[in-house]
C-alpha cells in the first residue's frame, strides 16, 4: 500500500540494529556473563533498578508475541477459512504448552531447522511471481516511483527520524536478542553471529520486499492486508509447496513466540521472583518459571485478539517504555556516574512520555519515541550531575549551596 515508505522497518531498521548490537552490546554484555538483561541493572545500579528495568522491559515482549500471533491467526484464517479470533486462540494455547515443556536450546534448534526451510520457501515463492509478471524485467519495471519512496509525502523530518529510531534502538537491548547473545560460547562469537545476523536478514527480509512490490497485482479482494503474503502464496505456489511454506511459516512464527514467552518468563522470575525467594529448590523454580509462560501465552492472546494489525503491534513492541531503559543501559555501561535516584527518575520519565506519545497525543506528536529519548537523555544528564554534585559535597563534609 506505502511501498518502501511503509516497510521500513522490517527488514531494513531492524538490519542496522543487528549491527549495532554487534557493535555496541554482543561483547560487553556476554564478557560479564549476566544471564539477562536485567542483571545488568542489578549489577550497575542495584536491585530497586533492576525490578524497576525489569517491570518495564516485560510488556515488549507479550506484545512482540501477540504481534506473531496476530500473524498466525491471518495465515490460518486464509488456509482453513476459520475465525481470526479462533486461530489467535489456538496459536496461543499450542505454543504456550509447549514452551511450557521446553527450553532455549530447543527453541535454538528449532528456529534453525524451520528457518531454513522457509527461505527455501521463500525463494520458490519468489521465483514464481517473478515467471507471473512475465519475467524479471517486466516485473521490476511494473515497480512505479511512488513505491520506491523511502518516506511519505507528508511525513515530516522529526516522523522520518521516529519511524527508523524505533527498530534501530527500540530493540537494542531486547531480551529475545540478547538472550541468545548471553548463550553463545564466548563474546566473540556473539560478536560475529551478530554481524552474520544482519547480513542473512537483510538478503532474505528482502525477498518478501520484491515480493509485495513486484506481485501487488496478483492478489485482489484481501479481507485484512496482513493475509498478503498467505494470499499469495496460496495463489502461486503449487499444493506440495504451498504446504511446505505455510508450514515453515507458521513453525517460524510459533518458534518466535516461544522466544518471546521464555524471555518474559526468565526475565519475571530470575530478576523479581526468585530475589524475593531465596529459598526455593530447583525443581520449584521450575514450575515456577512454567507458571509464568503460561501467564505471558494468556496476555498475548488478549493483546492479539484487540490488536489492529501485525506492523503496528511490532512497532509498538519496539518502541513502548524503551527510552528509559535505553538511556540507563548505556549511560551505566560507557559512563558509569549517574546512581539509582537519577536512573530511577529517567526510567520513569522514559515511561511516561512514551505513554503520553501513544496514547494520549498520538494525533499531536509526530514523533513520540524520539522525544521519549530526548526525555530520558535530559534526565539522566542532569541528574547526573545533580548526583556527582552531592557527592563531591559530601566527600568534602561540605553542603550544596544552591547556585
Amino acid at each position: 500500500e506505502e511501498g518502501l515508505a511503509g516497510g521500513r522497518a522490517d527488514p531494513f531498521g531492524y538490519t542496522i540494529c543487528w549491527v549495532l548490537m554487534a557493535l555496541l552490546v554482543a561483547v560487553p554484555m556476554r564478557q560479564r556473563a549476566y544471564v539477562t538483561i536485567g542483571d545488568f541493572f542489578n549489577d550497575r545500579y542495584g536491585r530497586g533498578i533492576e525490578i524497576l528495568a525489569t517491570v518495564i522491559v516485560l510488556p515488549t515482549s507479550v506484545i512482540w508475541a501477540a504481534a506473531q500471533l496476530m500473524a498466525f491467526g491471518q495465515i490460518l484464517s486464509v488456509v482453513t477459512h476459520l475465525p481470526v479470533m479462533a486461530s489467535i486462540l489456538f496459536a496461543g494455547g499450542l505454543v504456550g504448552f509447549y514452551t511450557f515443556l521446553g527450553g532455549m536450546k530447543s527453541d535454538i534448534w528449532t528456529d534453525f531447522v524451520q528457518a531454513i526451510v522457509l527461505i527455501l520457501g521463500l525463494g520458490v515463492l519468489l521465483v514464481l511471481v517473478m515467471a507471473a509478471g512475465g519475467g524479471v524485467e517486466q516485473s521490476f519495471a511494473r515497480i512505479t516511483p511512488e513505491q520506491l519512496r523511502w518516506a511519505s509525502p507528508d511525513e515530516s523530518f522529526l516522523a522520518r527520524l521516529d519511524v527508523w529510531l524505533i527498530p534501530v534502538l527500540g530493540s537494542l537491548i531486547m531480551q529475545e536478542a540478547v538472550g541468545r547473545i548471553l548463550s553463545m560460547r564466548n563474546a566473540q562469537i556473539a560478536r560475529t553471529a551478530c554481524f552474520c545476523a544482519a547480513g542473512i536478514y537483510l538478503l532474505v527480509g528482502s525477498i518478501p520486499v520484491v515480493v509485495a512490490l513486484t506481485g501487488s497485482h496478483l492478489v485482489e479482494g484481501l479481507d485484512h492486508r496482513d493475509a498478503f503474503l498467505p494470499a499469495l502464496a496460496q495463489n502461486m505456489l503449487p499444493g506440495w509447496a504451498f504446504a511446505l511454506f505455510i508450514g515453515a511459516l507458521v513453525s517460524a512464527i510459533l518458534s518466535t513466540v516461544n522466544s518471546t514467552l521464555l524471555s518474559f518468563s526468565t526475565l519475571a522470575t530470575n530478576n523479581i521472583i526468585f530475589p524475593l525467594m531465596p529459598k526455593l529448590s530447583d525443581a520449584k523454580q521450575l514450575i515456577i518459571t512454567r507458571l509464568f509462560i503460561l501467564v505471558a501465552a494468556g496476555i498475548a492472546c488478549a493483546l492479539a485478539l484487540g490488536g489492529d494489525t501485525i506492523f503496528e503491534m511490532a512497532q509498538l513492541s519496539s518502541s513502548f517504555g524503551v527510552a528509559g531503559v535505553l538511556v540507563v543501559f548505556f549511560g551505566g555501561l560507557w559512563f558509569g556516574r549517574a546512581g539509582g535516584y537519577t536512573a530511577t527518575a529517567t526510567l520513569l520519565s522514559g515511561m511516561a512520555v512514551s505513554i503520553l506519545g501513544e496514547f494520549v497525543y498520538a494525533e499531536v506528536w509526530d514523533a513520540p519515541f524520539l522525544y521519549s529519548i530526548l526525555a530520558a537523555m535530559a534526565v539522566y544528564s542532569v541528574g547526573s550531575l545533580i548526583e556527582r554534585r552531592f557527592l563531591k559535597a559530601s566527600a568534602r563534609g561540605g553542603t550544596i549551596v544552591a547556585g
